[in-house]
């Protein structure tokens, strides 16, 4: 009996121990196996499919995560403020009204650009297709009367970078003026060139008397074309020959259809050789006329695109008809080779020139893709020369 009331004692004081650790018996809850939890209990941040009734929404803008630019003209609007706030002009305001124009090179895939216009305001607007967020826009804005020009990156946010001003140089001479950036060049010259060729001569070589602007510290030195700007009459172009009467007929032609991937571009001065390729073709109106500029390389051989021979040329009429422009101007681009001779693909010049054709359509979409301000000198600042135009 004295071992059995001591086995009794040893099982009541555990009893004792178990109660007190747990708690008092009355709120205990019975032992249920890990496993049965796991099935029972659904955790209460479990993912649903169902709908909900409020869909998800944006968060205001906040200084640390500002509001993303709804577009172009927000870029435009941005800049202008800028001018006005850090140069005491006047643009226009937001709610003034604007005309607005796509002037995207056909085939330009990957970024566009857009023409604004209110009075004597015209603002330009280039900007990479990628996301919102990701966006900067290059801006370039010109007041006419003035000849005042601005030229700013805006980023995503609407924060103007780097707002820079300059006042375009004016020139004129035998009823031609323009206006240019001193980033263009330094000076121009114009005279009157008398014509060349005879009957004698092949047509090709017949060039009528014009009027003729050179220009002085060029930002590209040591290119295989002068940049010049050149003015016909139409009357002694369409009397000089079949191929400069022709040239006047189908730019006419031309600019009343503007397709957007155009099969051939007329092109002045005559040149014995082939125009190897158009690139970035876009339609512009100068002051007292239209025509349209491209990207070009004349060769009589097949070499490849370089920076020695590629030019902007615009080739336009004035609107009565009676003066043909046509401007050679050289660019050049970081990813083109220096020249013809050492930029040949792969060093095999004969393989090169059996597959020139696809050669020559490859480096169209190459040029296409290729912004227009990454080339020297800006297309935008060339453009903006020419549509400065007035040809009296």
């Amino acid at each position: 009996m004295g071992m059995r009331r001591r086995i009794l004692a040893l099982v009541a004081a555990l009893l004792v121990g178990v109660t007190f650790a747990c708690g008092p018996a009355s709120t205990q809850t019975p032992a249920v196996p890990t496993q049965a939890i796991i099935a029972t209990v659904a955790p209460t941040d479990a993912p649903t499919d169902a709908p909900t009734d409020a869909p998800p929404t944006k968060e205001p803008a906040t200084a640390e995560s500002p509001a993303v630019l709804d577009g172009p003209a927000d870029a435009r609007d941005a800049v202008l403020e800028a001018i006005r706030a850090e140069h005491g002009q006047q643009p226009p305001t937001p709610d003034a009204s604007w005309t607005e124009e796509n002037i995207t090179p056909g085939g330009l895939v990957g970024a566009s650009t857009f023409r604004y216009i209110s009075g004597d305001w015209v603002v330009t607007v280039a900007f990479p297709i990628v996301p919102p967020e990701a966006a900067v826009y290059h801006i370039v804005v010109s007041e006419q009367t003035q000849g005042l020009r601005w030229e700013s990156e805006v980023a995503s946010n609407g924060k103007v970078i780097g707002l820079v001003v300059s006042q375009a140089s004016e020139y004129a001479y035998a009823g031609i003026a323009l206006t240019y950036e001193p980033a263009l060049a330094s000076s121009v010259v114009g005279e009157t060139v008398p014509g060349t060729g005879g009957p004698d001569e092949p047509e090709w070589a017949i060039d009528p008397t014009h009027t003729r602007l050179s220009f002085e510290g060029y930002a590209l030195p040591d290119t295989f074309h002068d940049p010049r700007i050149l003015v016909y009459a139409v009357t002694d172009l369409e009397q000089a020959g079949s191929i400069t009467a022709d040239t006047v007929a189908s730019l006419r032609q031309l600019l009343a259809d503007r397709p957007m991937e155009p099969e051939a571009v007329p092109f002045l001065p005559v040149f014995n050789a082939a125009q190897f390729l158009r690139a970035h073709v876009a339609y512009l109106d100068f002051q007292n006329g239209s025509g349209v500029r491209f990207l070009t390389q004349y060769g009589q051989a097949a070499n490849p695109v370089n920076n020695e021979e590629l030019f902007y040329t615009f080739q336009g009429l004035t609107a009565d008809g009676a003066y043909y422009v046509a401007a050679l101007l050289p660019v050049s681009h970081p990813s083109l080779p220096d020249d013809g001779i050492t930029g040949v693909p792969g060093g095999d010049y004969e393989a090169f020139a059996e597959g020139f054709a696809d050669y020559l359509e490859e480096m169209t979409s190459e040029l296409n893709a290729m912004s227009a301000d990454s080339f020297t000198p800006r297309l935008t600042t060339i453009d903006a020369m020419i549509t400065s135009l007035d040809v009296k």
